[in-house]
């Protein structure tokens, strides 16, 4: 029985689907099996490169020049390049990559081949007013101003080993981004974190580092906000607005050294306070709050909480929630002191709603 091309026989737009999940450069190879197969890959609605594992790259770099020289391929969903040599083989070619095409969701890892330098992002970047979401890896941002670049319709940024040059490149790109709902930095050593967006509703800032050189100071302006979490090594100041709408929180904040100066235990005690709307907390902070721990307001919405706390500060937060469900305790003191502590507080927390109480061994 002669063998049957039944996949010739679907109509382009399903065979260029098929293609699109196999890796980029078998789908391009694809093109000699038939004159009618040459531009099958031109339709291609996602597009995802990755050199990394390459000895040599000029061969991903000749796909994409070949792919994105297709006078029809306009609209891209998705473009991802991940690469390990970027300004050998990439960095003049980007701006005509981009150049007049819709981008919805634009992902660039990109490295020179060395952990000590970082390659500034392709100012082609600023072009892509379609995009929906970006994802930036291991690069530096180019200072600008905020008439160079407008993001009208990007909804998710996530920012991971990126540095932002000077203090002021952060809030400039946040104000050209007005429609911003889903916000994610990590793995950045920058300084000074200032975020400030009426628009977003989660936030994710995890900046640590055991180098005692960095000394984060956050600012978080974002009456919106519903859900953050916050990971950060500090000695300096930690603040917000109000936030009224927080549902859920997921905080750590270490101090390398010592218990930290007045100012800065305040500062903490102060951003405590901010959290007190929410649901679900997970709360782990090694600074001694001070003696003013007295004025924390009642978390009368929390019906799950993590702690990781000194003893007295845990307890001073137990009595102003009122309505837990959840109570897990990570870790508080001693092996020898938790056992007494552990009766203590269960007899203590007997009235109140708490069918779920989980140790420090995390068993429930």
């Amino acid at each position: 029985m002669p063998s049957v091309d039944r996949l010739s026989a679907l109509p382009d737009n399903i065979i260029s689907h098929i293609l699109s999940f196999l890796p980029i450069n078998i789908s391009v190879s694809t093109s000699i099996l038939s004159r009618r197969w040459r531009i099958m890959w031109a339709h291609f609605p996602n597009l995802d490169f990755d050199s990394r594992s390459n000895d040599h790259e000029t061969g991903t770099g000749d796909i994409i020049n070949r792919i994105m020289s297709n006078p029809r391929l306009q609209s891209i969903n998705t473009f991802c390049l991940k690469c390990r040599l970027y300004h050998l083989y990439y960095e003049n070619k980007v701006e005509k990559w981009f150049a007049g095409r819709s981008i919805n969701n634009l992902s660039l890892s990109l490295s020179c081949g060395m952990q000590s330098l970082m390659v500034a992002l392709p100012r082609a970047t600023f072009t892509c007013k379609a995009l929906v979401e970006l994802r930036l890896t291991y690069c530096l941002l180019p200072s600008f101003s905020g008439e160079d670049i407008s993001f009208p319709r990007l909804k998710k940024l996530h920012l991971e080993t990126v540095r932002f040059g000077t203090d002021e490149n952060l809030p400039k790109l946040l104000c050209c981004c007005p429609v911003l709902d889903d916000l994610s930095i990590i793995g950045s050593k920058d300084d000074k974190y200032y975020i400030s967006s009426p628009t977003i509703k989660k936030l994710e800032l995890s900046s640590l580092t055991f180098i005692s050189i960095y000394n984060h100071e956050v600012g978080i302006i974002a009456p919106a906000l519903e859900y953050l979490k916050l990971w950060v090594r500090t000695t300096s100041h930690v603040s917000t607005c109000a936030l009224t709408s927080l549902i859920e929180a997921d905080i750590y904040i270490y101090y390398s050294f010592g218990n930290g100066d007045k100012p800065f235990r305040l500062s903490v005690l102060d951003f405590v306070n901010r959290l007190c709307k929410v649901k679900r907390l997970k709360l782990s902070i090694n600074v001694p709050l001070p003696s003013r721990i007295r004025s924390i307001p009642r978390f009368h919405n929390c019906t799950r909480l993590e702690l990781d706390f000194s003893w007295r500060s845990l307890m001073k937060i137990l009595e102003r929630a009122d309505n837990l469900e959840v109570l897990v305790i990570l870790k508080v003191g001693y092996a020898r002191k938790w056992a007494f502590k552990w009766q203590n507080l269960r007899g203590a927390r007997t009235s109140a709603k708490m069918p779920v109480i989980s140790s420090s061994s995390g068993k429930h």
